[in-house]
């Protein structure tokens, strides 16, 4: 699709990945009429994006210094995680069509690697939301970007996210 409407690529996502791989969907981040000054705005478009191959389509050079830096951060960010985007298995556990968040994750083949990605893209103020992670390894212990441990067998019960009442239009 070309539609790069962070809230609708939630959806357009979720469907294109029951049939094809993340490595044949371009993921892009977009800004209609210039560039996105809003760094959480900017992170959600590119949350979003790290369902598949990212871009960006934005007239860079309107952008100011801090913008830059956020893209900046973000392709390093996809670079980390590409290979396990690409060529990992995705696992949908939330279906998006039927709540206001979405959430999946890829996992690479000794499940040594997990991308957990949890979506909100409405508000849903104080609704708690289980995520469970079923083919994590119960004897592994992973760790995420903060340097916090996960046991395996916690994973598998269920991350917990919280919703807040954000509008990310």
């Amino acid at each position: 699709s070309d539609n790069t409407i962070p809230q609708k690529r939630v959806k357009i996502q979720y469907g294109s990945l029951m049939g094809y791989p993340a490595a044949t969907m371009s993921c892009h981040v977009s800004n209609r009429g210039g560039i996105c000054e809003d760094a959480k705005q900017l992170k959600f478009h590119g949350d979003v994006a790290l369902a598949g191959a990212i871009g960006y389509e934005m007239h860079l050079p309107k952008a100011s210094d801090e913008m830059k830096k956020s893209i900046t951060n973000q392709i390093n960010a996809y670079r980390k995680y590409e290979k396990l985007i690409l060529t990992g298995e995705y696992y949908p556990v939330i279906n998006p069509f039927l709540n206001n968040y979405s959430a999946y994750y890829y996992m690479n083949e000794d499940k040594s690697e997990i991308l957990l990605s949890f979506i909100q893209f409405a508000p849903d103020s104080g609704k708690k939301v289980l995520v469970p992670v079923i083919y994590a390894d119960e004897n592994a212990v992973y760790i995420d970007e903060n340097g916090k441990e996960y046991a395996g067998k916690e994973l598998i019960n269920g991350m917990e996210f919280i919703c807040d009442d954000t509008d990310n239009n």
